[in-house]
């Protein structure tokens, strides 16, 4: 199977964007590390998972992706 032959289902062919996570340490139960945006070639250090997961919500709040909320009604119901 050739994986690089399928672009149609990158995320960036669907509207998303890239990141690179390296993680440098794992300490109190969390990862430091540095993330790459791709798309920018913007480079930042995090302190924490938490950090981490921030800052790529607020990259793709940048770019106008849709986000969901918590207050949101869903479209359609499980059954």
């Amino acid at each position: 199977m050739n994986r690089g032959s399928n672009t149609s289902s990158t995320p960036s062919a669907m509207g998303g964007q890239n990141f690179l996570v390296t993680v440098y340490h794992q300490e109190n139960q969390s990862w430091q590390g540095v993330i790459q945006w791709l798309e920018t070639g913007e480079k930042i250090h995090f302190r924490s998972t938490l950090e981490m997961l921030h800052l790529i919500d607020n990259a793709t709040q940048k770019v106008g992706l849709p986000h969901r909320s918590w207050s949101e009604e869903p479209k359609s119901k499980a059954i």
